[in-house]
């Protein structure tokens, strides 16, 4: 029984490793804390992880076509952008 002591804390050890929350990080735009799997600040509504328009799955920013459906991303970033008011 002693000798099987140490392995059980070891299992439970790395069921705690792997069951745990994800630890918070600051947002990329006002610094706040933010959930590891939140999807949005909510201080600031930054987007914390970009998706597809058309698919809906996690993109990278530097992607220019979505991996999964293969969507321009460029041309669909491009055109859902406001344009600058005073600007004629």
């Amino acid at each position: 029984v002693l000798i099987l002591l140490p392995a059980w804390g070891f299992i439970g050890f790395v069921i705690y490793f792997l069951m745990r929350e994800p630890l918070p990080y600051p947002c990329p735009q006002c610094g706040n804390t933010v959930g590891a799997r939140f999807n949005f600040c909510p201080n600031c509504k930054c987007n914390l992880h970009p998706s597809c328009p058309q698919c809906k799955r996690e993109i990278a920013e530097s992607d220019k076509f979505c991996p999964y459906c293969g969507n321009d991303l460029k041309s669909t970033i491009g055109a859902t952008e406001i344009p600058a008011q005073g600007t004629a």
